[in-house]
């Protein structure tokens, strides 16, 4: 018996916490729109960011795209940041970022 409430117990817990990263994440998209949060995110200085489109380790219309300045395609840079290697991928840019390619 004592398991039961246990699973219960971690499954509420489990829940609000998938509820609260679901309320959360629009805002931290939001956010990986920038140099300095993608920098902070990626765990790299601003300057590495810079110099990663430079060399082409981030790619226009993979990464980023071109506006008034460069704005990051944060679904990209949170693969980036889940799966390193994926750098190498092609990614679908969203309709938001297919506006200004």
């Amino acid at each position: 018996m004592g398991n039961k409430v246990i699973e219960v117990v971690n499954t509420e817990i489990f829940k609000k916490e998938l509820d609260t990263a679901r309320a959360v994440i629009p805002f931290v998209k939001e956010l990986l729109k920038t140099k300095r949060h993608v920098s902070k995110f990626l765990g790299v200085s601003e300057q590495t960011i810079s110099n990663m489109v430079a060399d082409g380790r981030l790619q226009k219309g993979v990464h980023y795209y071109i506006g008034k300045k460069i704005i990051f395609i944060p679904e990209a840079i949170i693969e980036l940041k889940l799966n390193p290697i994926s750098i190498k991928k092609e990614y679908k840019p969203s309709k938001e970022a297919e506006k200004f390619i």
